[in-house]
């Protein structure tokens, strides 16, 4: 069962990335996806570049993973490969996210910079979603 052990630890995005904080008074919309803000940033005008780079920080979907209580060995292996390629994915995503934020320089509004933070965040928080559950089902494989 060692075989296991090392999905969940594997499955696990290591050390948790942190969540960004809001800059000024808090986030314009929590909920945005990447598109949302590239379209955003046109309507705001300028930063045409940046844009560009923003429109690629897709993150990818996430996988389903299997019931633990009543999932065979193969189809938990198959979901541990599939949880670590969704979190090296989002991990991709996030950098992608900080290098256009940073492309953007001193034209990026604020309003433009707590929607980055928002997709950031929800990034993050969906990344851990989906690692915390495979672990917990891979303690319901172990267990029965």
């Amino acid at each position: 069962m060692r075989i296991w052990t090392c999905f969940a630890e594997a499955a696990s995005p290591g050390p948790r990335v942190p969540r960004r904080p809001a800059p000024g008074r808090g986030l314009a919309r929590a909920g945005l996806a990447v598109g949302v803000l590239a379209v955003g940033v046109l309507a705001g005008g300028g930063v045409r570049a940046a844009e560009l780079e923003i429109a690629h920080c897709r993150f990818p979907e996430a996988p389903v993973v299997p019931d633990g209580a009543d999932a065979s060995e193969s189809e938990m292996g198959q979901a541990g490969a599939e949880v670590r390629e969704y979190v090296s994915g989002v991990q991709s995503s996030l950098e992608c996210l900080s290098a256009a934020e940073t492309a953007m320089g001193d034209e990026i509004t604020e309003e433009q910079q707590a929607q980055v933070v928002a997709i950031y965040n929800q990034g993050v928080d969906q990344m851990n979603a989906v690692a915390q559950r495979y672990n917990e089902q891979v303690r319901a494989f172990k267990e029965r």
